[in-house]
């Protein structure tokens, strides 16, 4: 058998080979994209960039074989020692027991296997090969369109492009149950390795409990096991079921993908014989199971907190990656190590509070040097929150409260809004000030029952700054970037025309491009992306007659923002628009509802509005949807910057009344 944690680092040097594939392959791909970007003439483009492809595909094959070697070494060495240390393992139990010990791991299935490991990982590379020249034609078209199109500079389209290549890394395709799953390449190969040897040790541990006439078998615990194995972790099965004072092993579904020894699983299984010692007590394996950690005062299991933390590990990953694609595009990459040092300061803070220790070989990622970028650290001021003098709200209200000077302040302040606040330490306190300021203005205006939660929170897209429901208001801690980022009415009328002239140019572009080709892959290609254009030329050009696309006022961006989720938790509460009974009992489906009735009613002018064209007056988003419609409205309404159709205000004063 194999403990858990030795499975744990099982792949790291494996993954650091790949790593480094990765980056060459990358780096080399961003390169020859800078080079086709900045040819001009269609033709010579176009004959340039089948150069820079077929370079690539003979580079990622020199570049395969340059790393092959190091692969198979490394693959040999590993199984090697992984086999030897599980029949060392088995050997002590083995001879406690019985006095008697099983003979070293079958040379001959030993090399069989890591023949067929290699042959797999092989697999991989292959269809990344395929993979990475598909997406090379695709991200050398798209900057030439976009510099051409005039629709961006040389530089910022090489950054998008680059910053592309770096999102996605180098994927490959492998099938699950007949289905295409496409991977990050460091990912498939940490799993092939952990899944290969762990049910290679299973077998052979089956194999040495069979010799020598073992029926049991213990299976190992660890901390934050899934919550679907923490079941059977720590007990013991009979293999043939047939002891009845203990389950079958079968019911842990060995050999099957999601059973023990299965995809990415860390648990194994020891000999057992009756009257040993057990591994592990109840109370060992009962702390085990309910280990809680807790951060920014929220709890959450060890499981859901190494979860969290393999996340911001995969986003230092993905910052290291874009910050050396960037260089190798000739391109500024302070950006990229910014957002590198704040994942970097937000995976010490979440190991300083949780205690969970951060996994380095899933950071890491390839150079020649093998040393990494390095992230620029973000200043004291922003991790902590800095009072700052906030934008002034509509003179409405006299606040008392949203003067904070200390995260914990702000949260107590929001305390009388919600019983339940979440801040990160990180998060800005002049937003945290403002949004509770809005609050109380909003409250005092128009009266809402406690909210159960209030949280500022990072998983929010910055295309996202807030969301609410009856019970919740769920802020983004970047809610003032969102603010920042909305376009005005001028900005928005200039982005969208020029849209409708961008991608009217790219259709006529695209199509020149198959009157000049004869290669079926190309022709195809160019059709899927004149297709992509078409809706996006469709949508531009019906969003022009928009007035904006979001109601976001200029100055009051914060305020703004949860005005509208007010008028979500409104609706939900007063009316049950958005969660029907479950946010108001009275609520039913069924005309003559009054509540039914009431979101009808909003419905019913909502419809009329996109009939008269009112709709194009307040924004595009509002037309998405009644619930939209409704909360743009109330924003327009609670901000008191502009007025609105009377039919529009008396829906809103019936809902609020």
């Amino acid at each position: 058998m194999l403990p858990p944690r030795y499975l744990d680092g099982l792949s790291d040097e494996i993954i650091e080979i790949y790593s480094q594939l990765e980056a060459d392959i990358l780096q080399d791909m961003a390169r020859r994209i800078a080079r086709v970007g900045k040819i001009t003439d269609m033709t010579k483009w176009q004959a340039q960039m089948l150069a820079e492809a077929g370079g690539l595909k003979k580079n990622i094959s020199r570049i395969l074989a340059k790393y092959d070697k190091a692969i198979v070494k490394q693959v040999k060495d590993t199984f090697t020692e992984a086999m030897e240390t599980s029949a060392k393992n088995d050997n002590r139990i083995f001879k406690a027991a019985t006095g008697r010990t099983v003979s070293a791991p079958n040379a001959q299935q030993m090399l069989a296997t890591i023949q067929k490991c290699h042959s797999d990982l092989s697999r991989l590379t292959l269809t990344t090969a395929a993979t990475t020249q598909t997406q090379f034609v695709r991200e050398a078209n798209r900057v030439y369109m976009n510099v051409q199109s005039g629709a961006f500079d040389y530089d910022t389209a090489m950054k998008d492009a680059a910053d592309e290549l770096a999102k996605r890394g180098i994927t490959t395709v492998q099938y699950e149950n007949g289905r295409p799953v496409t991977r990050s390449i460091e990912s498939a190969v940490r799993m092939n390795i952990l899944t290969s040897i762990n049910q290679t040790a299973a077998n052979q541990t089956l194999s040495n409990c069979e010799e020598l006439d073992c029926d049991l078998v213990e299976t190992s615990a660890h901390i934050g096991a899934r919550p679907e194995h923490e079941e059977w972790q720590g007990q013991i099965f009979s293999r043939s079921g047939n002891n009845k004072k203990y389950r079958p092993f079968s019911v842990c579904e060995l050999g099957s993908v999601t059973g023990i020894c299965g995809i990415n699983c860390k648990h194994s299984f020891y000999p057992y014989f009756e009257g040993m010692a057990e591994h592990y007590t109840e109370k060992e394996l009962d702390e085990m199971a309910s280990e809680e950690v807790s951060y920014n005062g929220q709890k959450m299991t060890r499981y859901e907190g190494e979860q969290k933390l393999r996340g911001i590990e995969r986003n230092i990953r993905h910052y290291k990656r874009q910050a050396l694609t960037e260089e190798a595009a000739g391109v500024d990459n302070t950006k990229a190590r910014r957002k590198l040092g704040e994942w970097q300061e937000a995976a010490r803070d979440f190991t300083k509070q949780t205690g969970i220790e951060r996994d380095r070989a899933r950071e890491y990622i390839g150079t020649k040097t093998g040393k990494q970028p390095r992230g620029i650290e973000p200043s004291q001021s922003k991790i902590a929150g800095t009072p700052a003098t906030p934008p002034s709200t509509p003179p409405a209200f006299n606040n008392t409260l949203g003067n904070a000077t200390t995260i914990d302040t702000a949260k107590r302040e929001l305390e009388s809004f919600a019983n339940f606040v979440a801040i990160p330490k990180d998060t800005d306190l002049m937003s945290i000030n403002t949004v509770t300021k809005q609050l109380e203005a909003l409250q005092a205006n128009y009266k809402t029952n406690k909210l159960d939660t209030i949280a500022f929170s990072g998983r929010l897209s910055i295309r996202t700054g807030a969301s609410a429901n009856f019970e919740s208001l769920t802020v983004n801690k970047k809610v003032k970037e969102f603010g920042k980022s909305v376009l005005q009415p001028d900005e928005w009328a200039h982005r969208m025309s020029d849209g409708v002239k961008h991608y009217t140019e790219q259709k006529k572009y695209l199509n020149t491009l198959i009157a000049n080709t004869t290669d079926p892959a190309y022709i195809s290609f160019y059709k899927k992306q004149i297709h992509e254009t078409e809706k996006k030329l469709a949508q531009c050009t019906e969003y022009v007659k928009y007035k904006r696309g979001n109601v976001c006022y200029k100055g009051l961006e914060v305020e703004t923002t949860i005005a509208h989720e007010y008028g979500h938790i409104i609706a939900d509460q007063r009316i049950g628009q958005l969660n029907g009974r479950i946010a108001n009992r009275a609520f039913e489906y069924r005309r003559g509802n009054p509540l039914y009735d009431k979101c009808m009613m909003i419905d019913d002018v909502f419809n009329k509005a996109k009939a008269n064209g009112d709709i194009y007056k307040i924004s595009a988003y509002g037309a998405e949807n009644p619930r939209e419609f409704f909360a743009e409205t109330f924003a327009i309404f609670a901000m008191k910057q502009e007025t609105l159709p009377q039919y529009i205000l008396d829906m809103i004063l019936e809902v609020i009344k």
